[in-house]
């Protein structure tokens, strides 16, 4: 599943790439700047990645929960019909 930021991002990942690997001349301190950008920006999308699994993972826990609770009890979920 790609997010918009996914999608963003990557388009900034390879506007960064071509900026740094172009054949115009950088001055170093911009290249620095750029390749400082891409590792925060890596860094940022590997955060939300993890952040993003670890919540579909609690998810994931909290519907196995439910469904054990329903299971013991004998309840109906509110999407159920009577």
């Amino acid at each position: 599943m790609q997010t918009d930021m996914m999608i963003y991002s990557g388009s900034v990942m390879k506007l960064l790439f071509a900026l740094i690997h172009s054949p115009r001349c950088l001055i170093e301190k911009e290249q620095h700047q750029l390749l400082l950008d891409e590792d925060a920006l890596r860094e940022t999308l590997e955060k939300a990645a993890k952040a993003e699994k670890e919540w579909e993972e609690r998810i994931r826990e909290e519907q196995a929960h439910d469904e054990l609770f329903r299971l013991e009890f004998g309840v109906q979920s509110d999407s159920e019909p009577d």
